[in-house]
């Protein structure tokens, strides 16, 4: 699924800056709307009929990509709203916020059982389904975003230290490095084929547990600070500059009083190319 969305993020941003971002998201919600009504499976038939590739339905992988494909693409539009204007959003009022709260709230009850027998997860089955991102699903990660929006200043004071800084700036490369400590974890776990056959997943405790917890994590860490270190230095600046060396922009007003010529220093920033075009 990572790979799907990261292979089509270029398409879908050169769509929105061809057709707007009012298009690309009314076509997600068109297609997250189908995916609740059985897309995937329409999808799947078609595809082995055409192909006569007998695979089956569940080996294609838990997640529906149809429907999370909605948030793929909410989280692009929201990325390229950070990048292009001073402030993404603006400030939610407080009663917005306070009934943001009070659905993250029912939900965690939901999540614990603590309403009662009718409204838990199992009964409420594939509304709040985390892989095909049921409607109450979509609901909670609405008001869950909110909340964290609205709380931004206090959040960034917890999350925004070391090392948690320097993973984020290489999250990619933190992120396929993780895949391959994965795959060691589940090496260890790996039975003869048939010994697992209605049996209970093993989970790894004891030395082993801690140690590759311990080994992911270092080595997250060190490919994060590789990276960032590379970045630095093939940054393209010649040697000796620095970011603080640069000379700030002159504005159009100081060359006119200077009487220099604006072409001789760095151009003056314009908003109304902070735009993206619609």
């Amino acid at each position: 699924m990572y790979v799907t969305f990261l292979f089509f993020t270029p398409v879908l941003l050169s769509a929105a800056v061809r057709f707007g971002w009012r298009r690309i998201l009314f076509a997600s919600g068109c297609i997250w709307a189908l995916a609740q009504f059985g897309l995937r499976d329409l999808v799947h038939n078609w595809i082995v009929s055409f192909t006569h590739l007998q695979i089956p339905l569940q080996e294609t992988g838990a997640f529906n990509l149809f429907a999370w494909q909605g948030v793929w693409t909410v989280g692009l539009w929201i990325g390229a709203r950070s990048a292009t204007r001073r402030e993404a959003f603006r400030e939610p009022p407080s009663w917005l916020a306070a009934l943001a709260c009070g659905v993250c709230l029912f939900f965690i009850a939901v999540r614990w059982s603590w309403l009662g027998p009718h409204l838990t997860q199992q009964s409420l089955a594939m509304a709040i389904d985390k892989w095909q991102i049921g409607h109450l699903r979509v609901v909670n990660l609405a008001a869950l975003s909110l909340v964290a929006y609205w709380l931004r200043s206090h959040l960034l004071k917890v999350v925004a230290i070391e090392p948690f800084v320097t993973l984020g700036k290489a999250s990619l490369h933190v992120f396929c490095t993780h895949v391959v400590f994965v795959f060691v974890g589940l090496a260890l776990l790996v039975r003869d084929v048939g010994e697992d056959v209605g049996a209970p997943s093993e989970q790894l405790h004891g030395f082993e547990a801690i140690t590759l917890l311990v080994l992911t994590f270092v080595g997250l860490i060190l490919v994060a600070i590789r990276q960032v270190r590379k970045r630095r230095t093939g940054s393209g600046r010649p040697p000796g500059l620095e970011t603080g060396d640069l000379p700030s922009p002159r504005t159009s007003g100081e060359d006119a009083s200077s009487g220099n010529n604006p072409q001789q220093g760095y151009p003056t920033f314009d908003p109304a190319f902070s735009e993206v075009p619609r």
